[in-house]
């Protein structure tokens, strides 16, 4: 394949990233005139947020495993432009439960384009150009993403947040256009669907999320938020039962037992898990506590968006010279000074004190999030790329979802 044809394909697989970049980290800001406009409470407006993650994280397996069987690139343009569809009914939502609804179509979708993406850059590319590709990929999103809060905040206080949701459906028509272009279509492992496991994996998944994001609204020992958790707990372990016995398992025992594997999906659970607290806790505090716009919050989460976007940049420069180990532990440390930082957070607490925790957590979500990415992909077969994507996004989701949960407590 040559470099032109591979560098088409990694810019057709990386634009779903860069408006799904620009929706996830920008949403944030207009979480308050969301609220505001359609009359409910900071706490339930995080929906927007959770509900995003639970259509997410529930289907990741499945879609991992379907793009492997049906092809990448048809599985790519189907979640293009059902996020498309998502993103026109979140634009228009007329109350708040359309709203929610909508975003749940939106991280349905996802879960379709993001495994596929992520499956079809790494098969693209081999040996020492897949990690720089896998670099550029987790760059590109990283770049949108630290555009996103100040665009829109922008966007949000100069035309209202519906048109957040709006300037992102261009971008979504030109990217399927290319995907179907320029991406060629690729299978991996394409034995049956376990129907059963798939029904598991996908029920627990969705149960543990919804307990995390009830546990802002009910408190960590309701039953509104245990019940659900439990349950969720209860249908895992009868995934990871039945998949022993499983004809044609939803998770290769490879994956599973690859040592490699398991540090840096671990890594992206708890990285995400960070970034969904920050998130929300401090757009509300900015806005709600601060009293700044939604414009001005923007400009204040580029201490932490730019030194995100760099570090993804640098993800492929810096897993080549240290390897992937120490860049994750030195990104969790930074992770957890910034929360550090957080502790001594007042009503009247300067600003200052924000960007220092913002600047310190960006650099280690930067580290921890892309390298943990490169990391695993990288130690796993080509034809298990689908799955092993699916797994990986799936935990972050149920990360973000429990960090949103406790931010809002």
């Amino acid at each position: 394949m040559t470099e032109r044809r591979t560098t088409s394909i990694l810019v057709a697989v990386a634009l779903p990233l860069v408006a799904l970049s620009i929706d996830f980290s920008g949403v944030a800001v207009a979480l308050p005139q969301i609220g505001h406009d359609l009359g409910v409470s900071s706490a339930d407006a995080g929906w927007v947020i959770n509900a995003f993650a639970l259509g997410a994280a529930g289907p990741l397996l499945v879609s991992g495993r379907t793009a492997d069987r049906f092809g990448r690139r048809r599985m790519l343009l189907i979640g293009v432009l059902l996020f498309c569809a998502g993103t026109v009914g979140a634009a228009l939502a007329p109350t708040f439960d359309v709203l929610v609804a909508a975003r749940v179509v939106q991280g349905l979708a996802t879960s379709l384009f993001m495994t596929a993406s992520l499956s079809a850059v790494s098969t693209a590319y081999a040996g020492g150009r897949r990690a720089w590709a896998i670099g550029m990929w987790s760059a590109i999103g990283s770049t949108a993403a630290a555009a996103a809060p100040v665009v829109g905040g922008l966007v949000v206080d100069a035309f209202g947040w519906r048109w957040f949701f709006a300037l992102n459906i261009p971008l979504l028509l030109v990217a399927a256009g290319m995907i179907a272009r320029d991406v060629p279509e690729s299978f991996g492992d394409r034995q049956p669907i376990d129907l059963v496991g798939a029904a598991l994996a996908t029920a627990s998944v969705t149960f543990v999320v919804y307990g995390f994001q009830e546990a802002g609204t009910f408190g960590w020992r309701s039953a509104e938020v245990t019940g659900p958790i439990g349950l969720g707990v209860v249908l895992f372990v009868a995934f990871v039962l039945q998949q022993r016995s499983a004809a044609h398992p939803l998770i290769e025992a490879a994956i599973l037992r690859a040592r490699d594997y398991r540090p840096p999906v671990t890594v992206a659970f708890l990285a995400n898990w960070g970034f969904g607290a920050i998130n929300i806790l401090l757009t509300f505090w900015l806005q709600d506590v601060r009293d700044l716009s939604a414009a001005t919050t923007g400009l204040v989460f580029l201490a932490y968006s730019v030194p995100f976007a760099v570090m993804g940049a640098l993800t492929g420069r810096i897993v080549g010279r240290m390897g992937s180990r120490s860049p994750m532990v030195l990104g969790m440390a930074l992770i957890t000074c910034s929360f550090v930082v957080l502790t001594t957070l007042g009503t009247a607490s300067p600003i200052a004190v924000v960007l220092v925790a913002m600047a310190l957590s960006g650099v280690g979500q930067g580290l921890a999030y892309n390298v943990s990415t490169t990391s695993a992909m990288s130690s796993v077969p080509d034809e298990d790329a689908g799955v092993a994507s699916g797994l990986l996004t799936a935990l972050r989701n149920v990360g973000v979802a429990a960090g949103v949960a406790v931010a809002t407590l």
